[in-house]
Formats: structure tokens, sequence, C-alpha cells
């Protein structure tokens, strides 16, 4: 039998987009017949090998038709074919959501969620400044930013899928085993060129659309799109440029560019103050960690598995439209609160215990950083609770500061925190109340809490790692605010009503020419206010 095509099609804000349905012709003639299947994503059309066909289609003749459904029509006098509806979205999906395809993640205007291309473009030319001004003597210069690459679990069972986080922050491609190149001359506008696999039908089947080259060009603005293949051919073309190169795994790349220097710290420098675009992000991701938080303690209880709050807290992350975990949570009940980075979750919680929480959701790849110590039997007893009330008033002090934050460093936030919780430990009579240097007092504070009190947060949980924390802060940084206390049961140095007690209290906190603004200002932080989550 004869197949003629009957095209369907789209013309959305990334180009046309086609599919076919082959629909039974009046002549006999059989004949094999193919989909083009591997160009179908990036809106181009393959010709077929059997059948010779031409497509041509003007302006407004591709329109959404969603529920309806359409037969094949007779070409047209010019011998055209026209086109028809079909059920369902006509837009062809790429490898990564778009405002068509995903209006709930991306907004109308944006390439990818929460930010335009043009705020991608001004990141790669601002990197490329730093980048030229670092090495002013160089004509020519090349970055090259690697993605991350598909890793398995077991044998044909990946990982799910984290995009490397400074090739996201630069282009916004969301498919693995990529590459992003930012070349030109010292002084001038630089030129991105993406690099992404090719279509193949047989992978998309079992893995779902790619984007490809066309795809990819139109939905990020890059200046040049190809297939990773080519990669080798592009660099080759420039061998007196000064080479940047991002260390990976992924070796086609790493081979060509040897005794470069790495541009991660220049981009962590851009990383590390954030545009109003990803404080919109963060935001909403410290929204979605708070509200999950509190549904999670109202869901707590006597007799508790750590295991239960971790399934409750990561359900209610993803209800909210949290992609992942920003890390493994710490969810440690009693004394296990003073193992710092105690992730096994694996035992119970009694009634006369604490729970510690330390979690994150993780949306459009920026991260929250939250924690929180409450009594599962949603009372405090009176160790606990001078505990918790002494470390959130260190806290309080600590957040305070902020509003000098040209004053201060993170390493001073620190240093503050060891004082501020050896002091109130000597009104707890906890420790010697006769020491007064602050030399004396910082140790005994450290002795307390072993870990920094701030770090650096954004698209990582630990973000921006080369940035030292004795860099003055400054607005557009985002930081936590993480004091705690951790008296295990088997200091018998301290009164035996305080033994056991591990408190941690976190949140993710703005710095503004204003002051600080705390983003996780919706989680409860008193233990009043804790205590007014249960029945």
């Amino acid at each position: 039998m004869m197949f003629r095509r009957a095209v369907l099609g789209h013309r959305g804000s990334l180009g046309r987009h086609f599919s076919y349905r082959q629909v039974p012709s009046s002549n006999s003639t059989s004949a094999q017949s193919r989909d083009g299947g591997s160009n179908r994503a990036s809106g181009q059309c393959n010709r077929s090998e059997t059948q010779p066909y031409s497509i041509t289609a003007s302006k407004g003749d591709f329109a959404s038709c969603a529920g309806q459904t359409g037969r094949s029509r007779s070409p047209d006098k010019s011998g055209e074919l026209t086109p028809l509806p079909r059920r369902g979205c006509s837009v062809t999906p790429l490898g990564q959501p778009t405002s068509e395809t995903h209006p709930h993640l991306v907004k109308e205007g944006e390439c990818i969620a929460g930010f335009t291309a043009s705020e991608l473009a001004n990141r790669r030319e601002r990197l490329f400044a730093l980048l030229c001004a670092k090495v002013p003597t160089m004509e020519r210069h090349m970055v090259v930013i690697p993605s991350a690459s598909k890793v398995l679990m077991t044998e044909k069972i990946p990982y799910s899928f984290r995009q490397n986080s400074n090739f996201y922050y630069l282009c916004g491609f969301m498919e693995p085993d990529s590459v992003l190149i930012i070349h030109g001359k010292q002084g001038e506008r630089p030129s991105s060129a993406l690099f992404v696999p090719k279509h193949d039908p047989l992978n998309e089947l079992w893995d779902g659309p790619r984007t490809g080259p066309f795809g990819a060009k139109r939905l990020l603005e890059v200046d040049e799109a190809y297939t990773t293949d080519e990669v080798e051919n592009f660099i080759t073309r420039y061998p007196k440029a000064m080479q940047w190169l991002q260390p990976t795994n992924y070796l086609a790349v790493d081979h060509l560019l040897k005794g470069c220097e790495a541009p991660e710290l220049a981009i962590q420098k851009l990383r590390l103050i954030k545009s109003p675009a990803e404080v919109e992000v963060m935001q909403k991701a410290a929204d979605v960690t708070c509200e999950s938080l509190v549904e999670t303690i109202r869901a707590s209880h006597p007799f508790v598995l750590e295991s239960q709050l971790g399934a409750k807290f990561d359900f209610e992350c993803k209800i909210r439209g949290a992609q992942r975990p920003a890390y493994p949570p710490v969810i440690a009940g009693g004394d296990r609160a003073n193992i710092i980075h105690y992730i096994a979750s694996n035992q119970m919680v009694f009634g006369d215990e604490m729970v510690l929480m330390d979690a994150g959701a993780e949306v459009h790849l920026y991260a929250s950083d939250v924690t929180r110590t409450w009594p599962v039997t949603g009372r405090f007893t009176r160790p606990q609770r001078d505990v918790y009330q002494l470390l959130q008033e260190v806290h309080e002090k600590l957040v305070a500061m902020l509003y000098q934050w040209d004053f201060y460093t993170l390493d001073d936030l620190f240093e503050q925190m060891c004082v501020l919780i050896a002091r109130g430990l000597q009104e707890l009579a906890v420790v010697d109340s006769r020491v007064t240097s602050e030399a004396d007092l910082r140790r005994i504070g450290y002795q307390f809490c072993p870990h920094h009190v701030s770090h650096y947060l954004g698209m990582d949980v630990h973000d921006t790692p080369l940035i030292s924390r004795k860099e003055k802060l400054c607005p557009g940084m985002v930081v936590t605010i993480e004091p705690g206390i951790y008296i295990p049961q088997d200091n018998i140095d301290v009164p035996i009503r305080y033994r056991g007690l591990g408190v941690r209290i976190e949140d993710d906190v703005l710095i503004t020419k204003d002051g600080p603004r705390i983003l996780s200002r919706k989680c409860p932080r008193t233990a009043e206010a804790i205590e007014a989550l249960f029945p």
C-alpha cells in the first residue's frame, strides 16, 4: 500500500515543529517510509529515501489544537500538503522543559525555569571579561565548560541525573555529555558555542527526546550549536588561544587541552552574588523547605522512625515542586544529633527525645538548607528548653550582626558564635564561669560546636567553596546561619540533665544593603512557635 504524509505542526516561539502521520493513499503501490525521527525534536524534516516529498508552509499555518482530531487532506493546486490538526498539544518536546511544553515550570519569556536567555548571556560575558582581565597579554581566549555525565548506579541503571552547576549557570542546558565553549578576542564580546548530543532515534525511544543543535540554539540563544562529535575540530581552530578548562571526567575534552588554566574561581566569583532572579528561585526553594518541615514536625510523635520523617519531608517537598533533595538529610533522634553528619536515619525516636532535622529542597538547581530541632512529644522538657533557648538567642544575635554586614566576614561570625555559646553555657552552669578571656571562651565554645557557623549557599549547598570565609560580606550573598550545641551522652563533664542533647538552628539569609533577609522565615524557630504546631 502506498502511503503519503499528512503534516502536523505548530509554529511557536522555537520555530516550526513537525510530526507526521502516515495515511493510506489512493495509489496502491507500496513503499517503505521513514519518520525522519532523528530530526523531529529539532523541527527539521528528513527526506524519505523511497518516497521523495517536500514540505512548505506559510506563517500562521500551524496552530495549537488540543482535543481535536483531523483527517488527511488532498494536496492543494500547488501540490503542497496542507497541515492537519491533531489530538493533544502540537508542540514537539525538546530534551528539557520549555514555556510551551511545561508552562507550569517555565514562564513565557524564560528559556529555563526562572531565567531569561539574556541573563545567561550576561553571565557568559562577565566571565569572559574576568578571564581576559586576568591574562590581558593574550589576544584570544577560549573557555571550555563540560556538562556532567550520566553515571550508572548498577548495570544499565543510572543515578538520577543532575547537571553540573557551572555549566547550567552559564548556558541552562540540561542534557548530559555536552560542552559549552565561550571564545573571542581580548576586549570584544565573546561568542558561545554549545555542543550537544546528536539526535538518535533508538536512544530517544528509551530515554526521551533530545534537544539537538537546532533546538538548543533557538531555546538558549547561544551563537552557535553543534553536535558533540564536532568539539575536537572546533577547539583545534584556535591553537594560540588562552585556554581555560573546567576539570571534568569528560575525557573527550580533557585530552585536547593540556596545561590549561581553570576558570573555577572566576565562575564562583560570579555565582557568589545572586541576581534578583536567582533570589526569587532561592526564595521558592526556602519556602518549599519550610512548608515541608512544618508538615514533618506536625507528623512527628513518640516512637516515630527517622526514616518515616525523612519520607514525609521528601514527599512534602516533591508535591510543592522540588526536583530533588538538595543533599542527603540529617534526621537524628536523641544522642545521634551529636553526630554532625548523621545520615543513616535508621533508628526510632523515643518519647523523651528531640529530633534534629537538617534538610533542604532543590528547586531549579538552587538549594535551600534549613535545620530545626524539636521534641517529638511536642513539649520541651526543662533541660531541652534551656539549651534550645540559649541557642536561639545566639542565632538571633548572629543574624543581627548582619545589619552591619560591611564590618564582618563569615569567620568573624564563627568566632562570635563560640564566645556567645560559651557565655550561655556559663549561665547554665555547664562550664566554668570564671573564664573571661575571649580566647578561652572561643576555645570552650568550639568544644560544644565544632563546625563553622556559616557557608555560602546557592546552586550547591556548600556553594562557591573557593571563596574564602574571610571575605567581607556584601549585598547579594546568601549565607547560612547555623549555630549548634552538642553534648554527647558520654560527656561526664556536663551535668547529667543536659547529656545527650544535640541542638542546631539553621536559616538561609540574604544579605541586602538594608540588612539581613531570612529566606527561611516561614519555618517556626522559637520554642513556643514549635510547640504551637502540635495539638
